[in-house]
């Protein structure tokens, strides 16, 4: 898993980009929101802890 993100960081802004597509945003309820923990500060955290 490691590897794998460090490969994926080349393309951070790419992603970041098209996050909005990429991170899921409904819910089994049929709401429409944002799951927290997948939250953008929160994957930058996981991404780049300093």
């Amino acid at each position: 898993m490691e590897i794998m993100l460090k490969d994926l960081m080349k393309y951070k802004h790419r992603i970041e980009a098209r996050a909005h597509a990429l991170v899921p945003d409904i819910r089994w309820d049929g709401t429409r929101r944002r799951v927290k923990f997948l939250e953008r500060e929160r994957i930058l955290k996981v991404a780049n802890p300093s």
